[in-house]
């Protein structure tokens, strides 16, 4: 009887270091996978910012004058982080809809856009939205924020007229989302 007990105290404690030293090796392994810090984000920052509309888009800020114009859709220009901050405050809507959308990820979150950006489709290209798969398409158009869908129904609308939209499928589904109808 002696033998088994040693032999089964062994054991347990073989299993106790075993997840001990388990621990051990995680909070290495932790330690070494850690995230790199995130920037700070300066209000002089200048950033990249994108027409999301198909027509002209005009911002100029009342604190300071500074004035950015965009003629088409997928237009870029730099401003400043502190320029977004009161366009935010002031005309939220360019931010929120999107009509203008910030192209650094980390500057978005910054400002507590990630719940507009979470369904937008980023392109510079925005008939590429229109090569989508009937399903896709309507569950982009059905989660994009209202300003994404006024463009995508304005985009649709020119392409329609020129022709060079005959997806059926893609029309229904524009009028089906957003109720409205058009002359095909």
């Amino acid at each position: 009887m002696a033998v088994k007990g040693t032999d089964s105290k062994s054991t347990r404690a073989k299993r106790t270091a075993t997840p001990k030293a388990k621990e051990v090796a995680m909070e290495t392994v932790i330690e070494k996978v850690k995230a790199p810090e995130k920037r700070v984000i300066d209000r002089d920052e200048w950033v990249t910012i994108m027409n999301y509309t198909t027509g002209r888009t005009r911002y100029t800020s009342r604190k300071t004058g500074t004035e950015v114009t965009f003629s088409e859709f997928g237009q870029t220009d730099e401003i400043q982080v502190g320029e977004l901050i009161t366009m935010k405050n002031a005309h939220p809507r360019y931010l929120r809809e999107p009509w203008l959308v910030i192209l650094d990820e980390e500057v978005v979150e910054f400002l507590g856009l990630q719940e507009v950006y979470e369904n937008l489709i980023i392109t510079d290209n925005l008939e590429e939205i229109f090569k989508m798969s009937g399903d896709q398409f309507k569950e982009v158009l059905m989660k994009a924020p209202k300003g994404m869908a006024q463009t995508i129904v304005s985009k649709a609308t020119e392409l329609i007229e020129n022709k060079r939209l005959d997806s059926i499928s893609i029309i229904r589904t524009i009028q089906e989302v957003c109720g409205i109808e058009f002359e095909v």
